[in-house]
């Protein structure tokens, strides 16, 4: 076995030497940030334990699901490139055998987010010393998390050998996500039975069984419960990434040649109709038709918008007949909030989506070669946007008005809220669907000058949205911190104030810097 090829035409790649160090900068100035901060609210909040509160429920709920989304897209990306650059190919008719690549992608892989982990340790370790962790307990924790790292890695890498690039973190997310419920809080929802005892036996393949059984360990308590399923699951990674590098050749010469709609049967007939459409496409704008050929961006989006609605709605029927605490506002929020999470990631992304691939291969030097300009460009992309997300946005808004109307009248669904209360849901409620339009057009705006640069769209949208959404809220915090939270009528229209001009600032510097700098980026 020989992946040192592999790992050495990485490392000695300029784009991937600026974009390593442009994260890593930025997990060092987020931890920074997160420091700061914790600082700022342990002054200005009259000496409350700010630390228990901030880094409890991140650490030990949500996070290692985050983290390994996070790995499976990265992981897909790595194969991605090699196929749309075509290099693919040309590697496997070498000397090199496809476990020498994929152990070679993976292994930067792991070396990269290794590096960019020790950026963020400052902001990790010291919050848990000072809840009273112990060196041991944040050792295993880290151990466990470099392992989920890994696992997440190596399963995203063979679903991307098997699958299309841009989808196998999300094919690999969905056979695996019943798996991980079992350690996120959502498993408080799941009636003990069957199901729970199908879920505890499938618990040796889940990475994020050790996150949970680290502090366990280190206090003493049922170590070799850890030890087992840190070893499982690392030898189960390895087993992943073998599987890969096995299958490697044999679908590159499956994928070659092949668009991914030849690979389904039911693509192939051509209908008069999508030349009727094509044309009444380009007689409106040349590049909304380049932009509108994804048959599934429209259908996506209804998808994640009803998929979150069903699974809160079902914890909000479980609730009604269990006769319990009635905490159905909560659920009514954590719908709100996914709604508005599926239109900030997708709408930008869907934005950048064919910017970045026509940069990427050279198309996009023969569309400015036509007499287009980038003004045409923006509009064409914005018309496509309205094409496929008005009906969507359109429905999100409509329907969270109706929850905010709801919950105002009956008192927060079942008479949980008092004046005051009724106040904080309806302004809460407002002031977020005011504010979805004019978020999503400063996203898009910013996923569109990063798409000039960004070497896949993963960066041009991803980052787009830590970059906006995290200095907004960020300013907004630092502002409530600072006047003692107070709930005046003055502070909370400064705070939007404040936040539409943010807002503003963004898409405005986005939108001048994208048709100044689209000709030279080509």
């Amino acid at each position: 076995m020989n992946f040192v090829p592999i790992l050495t035409r990485e490392w000695r790649c300029l784009d991937w030497q600026r974009v390593f160090h442009r994260q890593r900068l930025g997990v060092a100035a987020s931890a920074a940030a997160g420091l700061i901060a914790l600082a700022v609210a342990d002054r200005f909040g009259g000496g409350v334990n700010v630390s228990r509160m901030v880094t409890f429920a991140p650490l030990m709920g949500i996070a290692p699901f985050m983290l390994f989304i996070l790995g499976l897209h990265g992981a897909s990306a790595l194969l991605a490139t090699e196929r749309r650059e075509g290099t693919l190919g040309l590697l496997l008719i070498t000397r090199l055998s496809g476990w020498d690549i994929v152990f070679g992608k993976l292994l930067q892989a792991v070396v990269t987010q290794g590096v960019i982990f020790l950026a963020a340790i400052p902001a990790l370790v010291l919050p848990l010393l000072a809840m009273g962790s112990s060196w041991r307990a944040c050792f295993l924790l880290g151990l466990a998390y470099g392992n989920l790292v890994f696992f997440s890695l190596a399963l995203g890498l063979l679903g991307a050998v098997l699958t299309e690039g841009r989808s196998a973190a999300s094919w690999c997310l969905l056979w695996f996500s019943p798996v991980l419920v079992y350690s996120t809080p959502f498993a408080l929802f799941v009636r003990s039975g069957r199901v729970m005892e199908w879920l505890s036996t499938l618990q040796w393949l889940n990475p994020c069984a050790a996150v949970a059984h680290a502090s366990s360990a280190a206090a003493g308590f049922q170590p070799e419960r850890f030890w087992g399923y840190l070893g499982a699951t690392h030898g189960l990674g390895w087993l992943f990434a073998g599987a890969a590098g096995l299958l490697l050749p044999w679908a590159n010469r499956r994928q070659a040649g092949r668009t991914p709609s030849e690979r389904w049967s039911w693509f192939s007939s051509v209908k008069s109709t999508s030349f009727e459409s094509r044309k009444r496409l380009l007689e409106r704008n040349p590049f909304l038709w380049l932009n509108s050929r994804d048959r599934w961006a429209s259908t996506m989006v209804w998808l994640w918008v009803l998929l979150p609605a069903a699974l809160w709605s079902w914890f909000i029927w479980l609730t009604w007949v269990l006769r319990g605490l009635n905490v159905i506002f909560v659920f009514v929020i954590a719908i709100g909030l996914s709604w508005a999470m599926t239109l900030a990631c997708m709408v930008p992304a869907h934005a950048a989506r064919q910017m970045v691939a026509d940069r990427l291969s050279g198309v996009l030097e023969v569309v400015l070669c036509a007499p287009i300009t980038p003004k045409l460009i923006a509009q064409g992309t914005w018309m496509a946007l309205r094409r496929y997300f008005l009906m969507p946005v359109s429905a999100v808004l409509g329907v969270g008005a109706i929850l905010m109307i709801s919950g105002y009248v009956t008192f927060g669904f079942g008479g949980m809220f008092d004046t005051e209360d009724r106040t904080h849901w309806l302004w809460a409620w407002l002031t977020g669907i005011l504010f979805v339009p004019p978020a999503l057009w400063a996203l898009c705006w910013v996923s569109l000058r990063r798409a000039l640069f960004a070497r896949n769209l993963g960066e041009a949208s991803a980052i787009g949205f830590v970059q906006v959404l995290f200095t907004v809220f960020f300013v907004l915090w630092l502002i409530s911190t600072v006047s003692g939270y107070s709930n005046s009528p003055l502070l909370k229209l400064v705070l939007a104030i404040v936040a539409a001009l943010l807002l503003l600032t963004f898409g405005v510097a986005a939108r001048r810097n994208f048709l100044k700098n689209l000709r030279s980026a080509a």
